[in-house]
This record gives C-alpha cells, structure tokens and sequence, in this order.
C-alpha cells in the first residue's frame, strides 16, 4: 500500500507538470526526492518519524484479548471504540489548529511525551482493577484512555510532523514527499505491531490463555 501511495503521487505530478507544458519523468522525481533527503532538517523528520514508531511497539492483539476475555468487553463495544476515537481524532485536530498552532514544534511533542506518562496510571489501575476501589467503570475508563491516546497521537506528534514538512519540502515534488512520508508513517505503524508481537514472544509469554503477565506490557 505505501509503495503504491509512492507511485501514485509520482504519476500524479507528472500528470499536473504534463499539464503545465514542464514535464518532469519518473527518474528526475526519484531525483529530486533523493536530493530533499539531503536536506538535514527533511532527513531528520523522516529519522524521528520512524524511530518514533519503532520505539514504541504496539501490543494491539493483546490488548483486545484482555478487554474481551478479561474485562468481558463485548466485541460490538470494541469495535465501536474505533469509531469513538476516529471522532476525536478530528477533535485533536481541532484542538492543534485553535491552540497549538502557534507554538514550538519541540514543545508540542514534548507536551506531547508527558501527557503519555500522565496516562499511564490509568492503564495500570484497569490492568490492576483499583478503578473498581474508586468506583470507576470499566467502560468509562477505556473510552477516556483509548480516545485521549488517539488524541495525544495525532495532535502531539503526527499533525507537527507533517506541517514543518509541508514547509521545508522542496517544490515540485511536494505530492511524492507526502507520499514518501506517509509512506513511512504506514511501514513502520506496521512495524510496531511486528516489534510488539516478537518483545512478547521472546520476552513476556502473554497468550490468550494466559494473561498473567500482561501488565508488563
């Protein structure tokens, strides 16, 4: 998918450029975008993009195992999570275009950074059930971390990302450079879950039937 993204966006600028009587091929975009990866603050993006999303695997199958089997969540209330979130997704965006704008984009993502540790013990205490001692449900509490991790998530690190990128990629190849970077966003997301599944396998022992030591993850 992301390779097709790749050349989708090559044909398409040189459809436009055609159009334009400035026809630049296949080869001068390949070119072009290899001569923008010099360009150290590109690079650099591209760099934090994809160490952002190595470092922190994702652990998705499990977490629905817990929810469902564990926490008997239905699978018709998991599913309507997503949706849930997809709406506060534009809701972060919203937000970023209102209120953080304006500031830094190191102080976005490091506001960012700090709002996922704030997040992590309402994690724990679900894991652990102290919500149930302070009269917290379960529904509740999932819904608040699943749709504040989406919003932290695309409003804290993707929407920065992809606007100083807008700014510093060169011309004439602006469709290819976001299909490159999305490109990666898509490889490496794939990547997390590939990372988590491997760090639990070798490391953990989470399976379906045993989820003792799922808070570890």
């Amino acid at each position: 998918m992301s390779t097709l993204m790749f050349f989708s966006a090559i044909i398409l600028n040189v459809s436009i450029e055609e159009a334009d009587e400035s026809p630049l091929g296949i080869k001068k975009h390949i070119s072009l975008l290899y001569k923008s990866l010099q360009i150290k603050e590109l690079r650099n993006l591209l760099i934090f993009l994809c160490l952002a999303k190595v470092l922190n695997p994702k652990f998705g199958t499990f977490s629905y195992y817990y929810m469902t089997e564990v926490l008997k969540v239905s699978q018709m209330t998991y599913a309507s999570l997503s949706i849930v979130a997809f709406g506060f997704i534009f809701v972060g965006s919203m937000l970023f275009n209102a209120c953080l704008s304006e500031w830094e984009v190191r102080r976005v993502v490091c506001t960012g950074i700090l709002l996922n540790f704030l997040l992590a013990p309402g994690a724990f205490s679900l894991i652990f059930r102290l919500n149930k001692k302070w009269n917290i449900p379960d529904s509740s509490l999932i819904i608040f971390l699943d749709t504040l991790d989406d919003v932290r998530d695309q409003t804290f690190c993707l929407l920065p990302i992809m606007i100083v990128y807008a700014k510093i990629v060169p011309r004439n190849i602006e469709a290819t450079s976001f299909a490159l970077l999305t490109g990666c966003s898509c490889l490496f997301q794939t990547g997390q879950d590939i990372i988590g599944s491997t760090v639990n396998e070798l490391f953990v022992g989470v399976t379906e039937e045993n989820m003792s030591n799922y808070w570890i993850l």
